[in-house]
């Protein structure tokens, strides 16, 4: 670590990193006959899995690497100022989104619009920065650039983009289409704003070129009446000759594309070695995030069906009513409502059902792995809600009347 911090120059101030290595003294040595005493033993086995279980679900390892993080990018004057103040703004998030724009455009976008809505994040959208940027010099140079099958220079891409990532870097965004070549990583990182996710969405490499051929972009579009114009001109208005030579055109343009993406991404890819992670875009269904709804009457083992099924998907298991169950222990009121319900046989009213679902299902957990949920929705309006909430299950799981009969016989 001292080495790493010497070899960029970081002294006096700035020697962070050693300061806080040496500042943390090495654990005292336990006498051998200590060790060997049984109740020490077990007393030192359950302080363990008690501090286990604490780093684990406050998320120690994470906080710390942001804090040591946070010192190495800004090198504070008042280290321990500083990393107060950092801990009492809101945290922020940083997720950056890239792959090929005619495979994964659209799927992209959506992508990225899901994770701001869901984090209360910024949509930063890179490729309509970009061509915003350019409209107001009106050089042409965008057209120029889709005609030729090219990406605008670097020296404008940087210019459009990492302005508004800095303007939104305390808020949290989601960086969509940027960086797109090694300069614009370089460039991203030379300002010092570290993704806390750095995606790329992939597809086969044998089917790169026939996306771009089948896909066209946005920005193609926009310049099609352009280049059959140019394209009618050269061919002396031949209606055939026109078609032949667009056609060699948009397959020649493709191949160009597919092969500058190649070249770009490995780029991106040796600049972020170490902290990027592929998805490919045609992902199985057991490989896509699962958000899974089991349905059935009392005693058709709903449960038991829901725990395999996310231990099997290594998804979350919510049962609503433990949930419910769980919060009327803290909460007076709900407990004697809860209380009401089960008496009589009726469903509990939605202001105690929906928020403690809607804030479960939005935690860090689901919103990262997946989940099953058991005992919700009930009824129409509930899964209407699911709907509106954008937390539609993608498989919906209704055990039968048969089933239940199995299972009461004792032959399932």
């Amino acid at each position: 670590m001292d080495v790493l911090v010497a070899e960029n120059g970081a002294q006096g101030k700035h020697a962070l990193v050693p300061l806080v290595a040496s500042s943390v003294a090495a654990p005292p040595s336990v006498p051998s006959n200590v060790v060997t005493d049984p109740q020490f033993a077990a007393e030192r086995k359950a302080f363990m899995e008690e501090t286990t279980e604490f780093v684990e679900k406050y998320h120690i390892n994470e906080l710390f690497n942001d804090l040591l993080k946070e010192l190495i990018l800004n090198y504070p004057d008042n280290p321990i100022e500083h990393l107060i103040d950092y801990l009492e703004r809101p945290p922020s998030l940083r997720v950056v989104i890239i792959g090929p724009q005619a495979c994964v455009g659209s799927q992209r976008s959506e992508l990225c619009d899901k994770l701001a809505d869901t984090h209360g994040l910024i949509h930063v959208h890179a490729g309509r920065l970009i061509r915003a940027y350019l409209k107001k010099s009106d050089s042409g140079l965008l057209s120029h650039c889709i005609q030729k099958g090219e990406l605008v220079p670097d020296s404008i891409a940087i210019d459009a983009v990492l302005p508004i990532i800095r303007k939104n870097g305390r808020r949290g965004c989601v960086i969509n289409g940027f960086p797109r070549t090694r300069v614009q990583a370089v460039a991203l990182q030379e300002s010092r704003i570290v993704p806390d996710k750095f995606i790329i969405l992939t597809v086969p490499g044998r089917d790169l070129q026939v996306y771009f051929q089948l896909l066209p972009t946005t920005e193609e579009h926009e310049t099609n009446a352009a280049r059959n114009s140019l394209v009618d001109e050269t061919c002396h208005n031949t209606p055939q000759a026109s078609r032949m030579l667009g056609y060699e055109q948009a397959e020649k343009q493709c191949s160009t594309k597919a092969r500058a993406y190649e070249r770009h991404i490995s780029g991106v890819m040796q600049q972020y070695a170490s902290a990027y992670h592929t998805i490919s875009t045609s992902a199985t269904l057991d490989e896509t995030l699962q958000k899974i709804r089991v349905l059935g009457p009392v005693g058709s083992g709903k449960s038991t069906q829901a725990k395999l099924l996310a231990d099997w998907y290594g998804v979350v298991h919510v049962d609503a009513q433990q949930l419910v169950r769980e919060l009327a222990l803290k909460d007076e009121k709900l407990r004697t409502v809860l209380h009401e319900s089960e008496e009589k046989g009726t469903l509990l009213p939605q202001e105690f059902v929906l928020p403690p679902i809607l804030n479960r299902l939005r935690q860090a957990d689901c919103s990262s792995r997946g989940w099953v949920l058991e005992g919700f929705p009930q009824t129409c309006s509930q899964a209407e809600w699911l709907r509106n909430m954008r937390l539609t299950p993608t498989q919906v799981i209704a055990l039968d009347i048969d089933a239940v009969s199995q299972a009461i016989t004792g032959d399932a």
